[in-house]
């Protein structure tokens, strides 16, 4: 059993893509390769390069890159203002996590800052080895996992499994930490929000310690920090009915990847946008309609995104400036795949793009261009750390799940 984002979701990702009062340029000619290149060692092991060229043989681009060595720095996915709602800018999440560089992370609901659970993720996302957000069908999610300084990049298309013990039968799939809908039962954890930020007329079930400690259909019910919420609405709350506080309750969160085979996240960060543009040192064609529409994938816009070296052993961190015609308009997938190719990259994965492209340094700032204008606040943050400091997967104490 999985469960997945409802598809209106998927409607609201497609339309931030494209800003109101911003285009996405239509290729009309080759992406050219790099003409001017300004490399700087920020330390040993962290390299930063600015890279230009024309496209077309008139129109500029603009990107910037990272290359890290993965033996001497890990990579943290760090959710903004420290919980699932909510949303903070990648340069403020480097400052404040006394990080030597940050990106933005993978696509989230919604930007809009009047949404009541604006910067929830869209898609897959574990910290510290915690499943906190579920999957969107068909949507690859990108992992960093094991010790400082010999970190493992994975990419999975994880299916979730929330099971409550004892067992109840819902006829529905059971969510997490997402917006509770119509009909459905969903279990929200502390890192989502204080509360629930339900509306009233649900089944809401606290459980602290293993233990139901009450049941309210007020809406909007506190989480507790040992504990977690089961929300219900509409039918769906019929199967709880007999519950009382005292009761036993608890919930597994279960990942498999798409071949069904568990996923092991223990000591992982995951976070989740896609797809994987380039594998082997080529580029994938044929992205999935269903979870990329097409003008995402072959318009010009600015772009995120992570390239790997054939041996595993030195990450890319790619921002490419766009919807700028006189500084940089952007680039295809495709594009975007052949140039971290060129620059040494066997796998490439897009992350969240458009105006939310950002990429910052301790004491400079945001050294790209958004196409915003400022730079957009955001779910989650790819943090680089030294493997001597910081906080990276495997490194927190929350590497193993807390008992629900």
């Amino acid at each position: 059993m999985s469960s997945t984002r409802r598809p209106v979701r998927i409607l609201c990702l497609a339309a931030l893509l494209v800003p109101v009062g911003l285009s996405a340029q239509r290729p009309v000619g080759p992406l050219s390769p790099v003409t001017e290149r300004a490399a700087q060692d920020l330390s040993d092991g962290l390299r930063h390069h600015h890279l230009q060229g024309r496209r077309d043989g008139s129109d500029p681009w603009s990107a910037h890159m990272l290359e890290i060595d993965l033996g001497r720095y890990g990579i943290d996915i760090a959710l903004a203002m420290d919980q699932i709602v909510g949303q903070e800018t990648p340069s403020s999440m480097v400052r404040r996590h006394g990080a030597a560089a940050g990106v933005n992370g993978g696509f989230s609901v919604s930007n809009d800052p009047w949404n009541i659970v604006h910067g929830d993720p869209n898609g897959f996302l574990v910290t510290d080895g915690v499943v906190l957000s579920e999957p969107v069908a068909g949507r690859p999610a990108l992992g960093f996992c094991g010790p400082p300084g010999s970190q493992e990049v994975r990419v999975v298309a994880p299916r979730l499994a929330v099971r409550l013990s004892p067992e109840f039968g819902t006829g529905r799939a059971i969510g997490l930490n997402r917006a509770r809908e119509a009909e459905d039962v969903v279990v929200y954890t502390p890192e989502w929000a204080s509360t629930t930020l339900t509306e009233p007329g649900g089944l809401e079930i606290v459980v602290a310690d293993g233990v139901v400690v009450s049941i309210d259909s007020r809406g909007s019910v506190p989480i507790p920090e040992e504990g977690f919420v089961l929300s219900a609405q509409g039918s769906s709350a019929a199967a709880f009915a007999d519950l009382r506080p005292g009761d036993p309750l608890a919930f597994a969160a279960e990942v498999f990847d798409a071949d069904g085979s568990p996923v092991e996240v223990t000591g992982c960060d995951f976070t989740s946008a896609g797809p994987v543009i380039a594998r082997e040192g080529s580029v994938v064609q044929g992205h999935s309609p269903e979870s990329y529409r097409e003008g995402f994938v072959v318009d010009r816009h600015p772009r995120t995104a992570v390239g790997l070296s054939p041996d595993g052993t030195t990450l890319y961190l790619f921002v490419i400036d766009g919807r700028q015609s006189s500084h940089s308009a952007g680039a295809t997938l495709d594009e975007l795949a052949e140039l971290l190719i060129a620059e040494g990259a066997d796998m490439v994965y897009n992350l969240d793009g458009g105006g939310s492209s950002a990429m910052a340094l301790p004491g400079l700032g945001v050294l790209n261009s958004p196409s915003d204008g400022t730079e957009r606040r955001r779910c989650d943050v790819l943090l680089v750390h030294p493997v001597d400091a910081g906080r990276v997967p495997g490194a927190s104490p929350r590497s193993e799940p807390p008992a629900r």
